[in-house]
């Protein structure tokens, strides 16, 4: 895939992003906003945080500003940077972002820009020696959801999956990022099945792949599992012995290819659900009998050991089975033997200090005891599952 012009960041629209130095990261960045500074292109890539998380994207970048002062369709720019492979941004001069028609290297120290009509303006070009062969691209960032889930405007779909026989009683549930694969983790056998869903997000297109992986030497009966975004960590909550355990995969979303990285934390007895944020900093367990929530901070990303225990918050007298967030942390989603959906408002994104405004709607016409739920990447579907029925039914949101 060719960015060779212009940094295209989603569905080929140009992102007015303008590639000066900067002194320090903006605090109200996007996520997927670009920022120049210290000779290096930086990405925001988390927001539920107190402020953006920034990745480099080049160790360390060499730039020329062209400056057009007379209008042509034809702007030649001798750079001198002993590149061809370059990475522009153009504007007119508006300060407007425009993107030529032709960008063509003459050597290693001179390109030449064509427009369709002519134009003044300015070309930032830029070379650093971690840029990728075919310059930096983004696809299709994860942009959260567009407004809230109110759970009250829950609708089933009629659309449905029945996990049996290949499970029996599905403890926990998770779906990979773009919809197209299902994971159950089996209370009786301690093993995690892993299906395919052949149409995207339609959990009635679901069909079991044959492909297992036994936790059961770390955990007898298990209770809870979670998948990382990226689809290479893993993490399985068992009840005998109370634990909560990591696993890499090799191959993202195959768990076929996990492995333990003996990396675990004790938990309450009775705990039947996690929730990891997507910066791996924050941590969420769930209760069964005393349906309390527990917030952990992790002082080093994913890694159990570093728990310490922040907040508590009781959701309700039930028997609380499945959780989840939405991706900044401002909602909380619970499932349990009431056969409702509970929603938990927070007003600071993963601050269970700041949560309160319980609602829940009634889905017992679908599911006999829910134990596990998940939305779809955009908030517009929920997937909830039942345990003793191994059914997991399909509802859309007012997303």
């Amino acid at each position: 895939m060719d960015f060779h012009g212009n940094i295209n960041l989603r569905d080929n629209e140009i992102q007015n992003l303008v590639f000066e130095q900067e002194t320090s990261f903006p605090v109200d960045a996007t996520l997927g906003s670009i920022v120049f500074k210290d000779n290096a292109l930086y990405m925001a890539v988390a927001l539920n945080v107190a402020d953006p998380i920034w990745i480099p994207l080049t160790a360390s970048i060499d730039t020329y500003v062209h400056e057009q002062e007379a209008t042509a369709t034809t702007w030649t720019i001798t750079h001198n940077l002993g590149e061809e492979n370059l990475i522009l941004q153009v504007y007119n001069d508006a300060n407007e972002m425009v993107i030529p028609d032709t960008v063509t290297p003459t050597d290693t120290n001179e390109i030449v820009v064509t427009f369709n009509t002519a134009i003044a303006g300015r070309v930032i070009v830029m070379f650093g020696d971690e840029i990728p062969a075919n310059g930096i691209g983004i696809i299709d960032p994860v942009v959260g959801w567009v407004g809230q889930v109110d759970i009250l405007n829950l609708t089933y779909d009629s659309v449905s999956y029945d996990a049996s026989p290949t499970a029996s009683l599905i403890r926990s549930m998770s779906i990979n990022s773009d919809g197209t694969k299902l994971y159950i983790l089996e209370n009786s056998s301690g093993i995690i099945l892993q299906y395919t869903i052949g149409t995207a997000w339609d959990i009635s297109t679901a069909s079991y792949d044959s492909v297992t992986y036994d936790i059961s030497s770390e955990q007898n009966a298990p209770a809870g599992l979670f998948i990382t975004d990226d689809g290479t960590k893993m993490f399985a909550l068992g009840s005998v012995p109370n634990v909560l355990g990591r696993y890499t995969l090799s191959i993202p979303w195959d768990i076929s290819s996990a492995s333990y990285d003996s990396n675990s934390m004790a938990v309450a007895g009775n705990t039947r659900d996690l929730y990891i944020n997507n910066t791996g900093l924050k941590l969420f367990l769930i209760g069964q009998v005393d349906h309390i929530i527990k917030e952990y901070s992790l002082s080093v990303a994913y890694d159990l050991t570093t728990a310490t225990l922040d907040a508590t918050f009781d959701v309700g007298n039930f028997q609380a089975y499945g959780i989840m967030f939405n991706p900044d942390g401002t909602q909380l989603f619970v499932t349990g033997d009431s056969n409702k959906v509970y929603q938990v408002n927070l007003s600071t994104g993963f601050d269970l200090t700041t949560a309160s405004n319980i609602a829940n709607i009634d889905v017992s016409s679908e599911i006999s005891f829910g134990s596990g739920l998940h939305f779809k990447d955009d908030g517009s579907k929920l997937y909830v599952s039942s345990l003793f029925n191994t059914d997991i039914h399909q509802y859309s949101t007012n997303i």
